[in-house]
């Protein structure tokens, strides 16, 4: 009924034209929605499942390993048996930990997005991205037992037992050197990234022994940024954590 102003408070009884149009728009709405349900079909369809796939690559030609995951079979099961053994990843109800860990090596080596990653594994998008940031949380949780301080009391035997090194390199302790990976940055901070790779990139610092040991990583800094500046900024700002050779050793071991 309506009130003493002339107002009609029925939402739906036609007085008004707005008001039928939205309610037919619902009602196309509702429909589509119930005829999309009806007529899904799965998408994860391949004769492989994804576990299946990780037995594949793991009982195959090792070359197909690496050129994957950039990472030996015997390497990965260490690393996966790791993750499993201190309990830091847990098999889930589809995924297994050795799975999880090839899903992120793979997002990793071929710079893959969760759709085709979906396909490569035959997971929901969702379930990429859940286990992608898990194993990599967990990486970065353990990196300190990778990534080491170079040992400065003892000269390497690459440099003792050859006479073209020693001793003239008798401090030298390993070697450091800038790289640019790939980096995806929002379009309105893009532009300091763009450098000569003529992609948006990091500069990335890094430090290896003569066992080509990761010994000092850092990360972060745009594509355009000179590799000296990056150094500079390393060696002299704390928060980076630069590991100092002792005053015996010669600057120059780390150049």
């Amino acid at each position: 009924m309506g009130s003493d102003d002339g107002c009609d408070h029925n939402l739906f009884d036609g007085s008004s034209s707005e008001d039928e149009d939205d309610f037919m728009m619902l009602q196309f709405v509702l429909s589509m929605h119930q005829s999309s349900a009806i007529q899904r079909t799965p998408c994860t369809t391949s004769a492989l499942t994804g576990h299946e796939r990780m037995v594949e690559f793991l009982n195959g030609h090792y070359e197909r390993m690496h050129n994957r995951f950039r990472m030996t079979t015997n390497c990965f099961m260490r690393l996966a048996n790791m993750f499993e053994e201190t309990g830091r990843l847990t098999h889930g109800r589809k995924v297994s930990v050795q799975e999880q860990v090839m899903i992120f090596l793979y997002v990793v080596a071929q710079n893959a997005t969760c759709r085709t990653s979906r396909e490569e594994w035959q997971h929901s998008t969702s379930t990429i991205s859940r286990y992608f940031t898990l194993v990599c949380t967990q990486l970065y949780e353990v990196s300190g037992q990778f990534i080491r301080e170079p040992t400065w009391n003892t000269v390497h035997s690459r440099i003792h037992d050859d006479m073209r090194f020693f001793p003239y390199f008798e401090g030298c302790v390993g070697a450091i050197d800038g790289t640019h990976v790939a980096a995806n940055v929002p379009k309105h901070l893009a532009t300091p990234y763009f450098g000569r790779k003529k992609v948006t990139t990091q500069n990335i610092l890094a430090a290896c022994d003569f066992d080509m040991k990761f010994t000092y990583m850092m990360t972060g800094w745009e594509g355009s940024v000179h590799d000296a500046r990056v150094l500079r900024a390393a060696t002299n700002d704390p928060i980076y954590k630069f590991p100092h050779p002792p005053p015996r050793i010669f600057p120059c071991a780390w150049l």
